[in-house]
């Protein structure tokens, strides 16, 4: 008789952590769950199972030792102007 360990997958759903990400970008979202979507997202990475652009620029973000949100702001605004070359 052969047991296999049965992996117990922690990670947060990807319409939650979607949904935290813009109550983040909106600034209603908790510092618990900041935290807990600093976590999520630095998981991912490590497991290579961020897919979105939004997850890739927060974690960044989050990575910076500036202001999150305006390190974001800033990141965005470039992204605008080189896409439509404002």
């Amino acid at each position: 008789m052969v047991l296999y360990a049965q992996r117990i997958d922690m990670s947060v759903p990807q319409r939650r952590l979607e949904l935290w990400m813009y109550r983040f970008m909106l600034g209603t979202l908790s510092d618990k769950k900041t935290r807990s979507l600093r976590e999520e997202l630095e998981r991912r990475h490590k497991e290579r199972k961020i897919f979105s652009e939004l997850e890739r620029k927060l974690l960044s973000a989050f990575t910076v030792s500036r202001s999150t949100r305006e390190y974001l702001a800033e990141l965005f605004k470039t992204e605008e102007k080189r896409k439509f070359g404002n």
